[in-house]
């Protein structure tokens, strides 16, 4: 489950398997002992539910932005990954 937005912006727009998830990532540029990297072999976002922008106390917030990602391997949890 993820946010939509970060995979319908034009620059993004990429066939599933163009896509690695890092689980379990500390650090942006380096290996984590416990890091797992799956690819996407399905990905679904709900296209006939616009996203709203909602400002509410000085933040923004993005209705009906999911996105379910299919991985190509079983995510096993632990007490790192959660």
């Amino acid at each position: 489950l993820a946010a939509a937005h970060c995979f319908s912006d034009p620059p993004l727009m990429r066939g599933p398997s163009q896509w690695r998830i890092h689980l379990g990532k500390l650090r942006k540029y380096f290996k984590d002992e416990y890091e797992l990297v799956r690819r996407a072999e399905l990905m679904i976002i709900l296209e006939n539910i616009p996203p709203t922008i909602l400002e509410r106390d000085g933040q923004s917030y993005i209705t009906h932005d999911i996105a379910l990602l299919i991985l190509n391997a079983p995510v096993k949890f632990t007490k790192f990954l959660q």
